[in-house]
């Protein structure tokens, strides 16, 4: 049962960064349980800091919409992220080297990717270096210097930017913040901005791992143009219209 509130607080979060606000009678029958059982949720969503209560309803965090702790991030979309990344470690080959930009998705991409895989992987993630720990001499893991940010636990500041203007790799797989109706892609971090940029240069191929919860919203930070990408790693429910755009600038799309 603890499990099941879990997602059912998840999904809540989900419905509330998507659409700004919403009340506890229209949460009531979204999830078909009684309005005690989702002021509930909400108190614990906003004991957390993920949402904020208002008379009757709950509206998003400002505060934290943009700019997500690492701790809520992991647990959004925890599903679709896991699938995203997971397919992603198929466009790997032997002898690559890569590019991992600290990211939730990445994360769990870097728990996927097989201990025998022959790679050389570089990162600003603390935690995708720890958990890269698990490969013999054949794979060479390497972590970008800088500033840690606690909020996101990525590494970013001069010496993040500089290690990644300083390398070349055959992929580098990023994530996407939001992506606005210009198709221009944004981050809610200017001092992730500049390493997100020097990350782009540093590769051959870029890969976007993103969920489609990301896409028609726009957070402070303009990245670039979404057809600086390669290929993007999805889910199913991304909106037909737009994967069709995506398709005709030539970006390869998976939706998994």
């Amino acid at each position: 049962m603890k499990i099941f509130a879990e997602e059912r607080q998840n999904k809540i979060a989900e419905l509330i960064n998507h659409r700004g606000r919403i009340t506890v009678p229209e949460l009531a029958a979204e999830f078909k349980i009684s309005v005690i059982t989702i002021r509930r949720d909400l108190n614990e969503l906003e004991n957390k800091g993920i949402i904020k209560r208002t008379h009757g309803g709950a509206i998003k965090n400002y505060i934290t919409s943009q700019e997500l702790q690492h701790e809520e991030q992991m647990v959004l979309r925890t599903e679709e992220k896991k699938r995203i990344a997971k397919f992603a470690v198929s466009l790997l080959n032997d002898n690559d080297s890569l590019i991992l930009e600290s990211c939730t998705t990445n994360i769990y991409f870097s728990e996927f990717i097989p201990k025998n895989k022959k790679l050389k992987i570089f990162t600003n993630s603390p935690t995708i270096l720890s958990n890269l720990r698990k490969f013999d001499s054949n794979t060479e893991v390497f972590c970008s210097g800088g500033v840690l940010k606690n909020n996101s636990n990525c590494l970013v500041g001069y010496d993040a930017t500089n290690f990644f203007n300083n390398i070349y790799t055959d992929k580098a797989f990023i994530a996407i913040g939001g992506l606005n109706k210009e198709n221009i892609m944004t981050i809610a971090s200017q001092d992730e901005l500049e390493v997100k940029k020097s990350i782009i240069k540093s590769a051959k191929k870029i890969i976007a791992l993103s969920d489609s919860s990301k896409f028609n919203s726009s957070l402070l930070c303009k990245v670039g143009s979404i057809d600086i990408l390669d290929i993007l790693v999805t889910d199913k429910e991304i909106n037909p219209k737009l994967l069709n755009k995506l398709i005709k600038m030539g970006i390869k799309v998976y939706a998994v």
